[in-house]
């Protein structure tokens, strides 16, 4: 997982992301734009399994964009090819705020995971 990721010089890998059956790897792209040449923040590619991050970002940016293009990710992988923008960023917006507030939150994992093993 890449939690805390901070971006770095241009086109650097960064990690790497599981999502379903497929690895992406997590690249930062400096000057990063769209088949119409206009800016964007980040992008998932498919066929050669990458997450493109704009490497001009601040941290936090970055950090909110990778989990909007891991939930482009997720959906795709459940067959949902259609799924509108604003939803995505307001769920990106509100999976980094709860990881950010709540830093036991896999440890809570573990530990209900221990309760069931007795």
């Amino acid at each position: 997982m890449i939690y805390g990721w901070v971006p770095m010089a241009r086109n650097k890998a960064m990690g790497s992301v599981r999502i379903g059956p497929m690895t992406f790897d997590v690249i930062n792209v400096r000057g990063l734009c769209n088949e119409e040449k206009a800016p964007i923040f980040g992008i998932i590619e498919y066929a050669p399994a990458t997450i493109q991050i704009d490497a001009g970002l601040c941290a936090q940016t970055a950090y909110i964009t990778l989990w909007h293009e891991v939930l482009h990710g997720i959906l795709v992988c459940a067959g949902v090819d259609e799924h509108d923008e604003q939803t995505l960023l307001a769920l990106a917006h509100g999976v980094v705020q709860v990881l950010e507030s709540n830093p036991d939150l896999r440890s809570m994992k573990r530990a209900r995971k221990s309760q069931l093993v007795r």
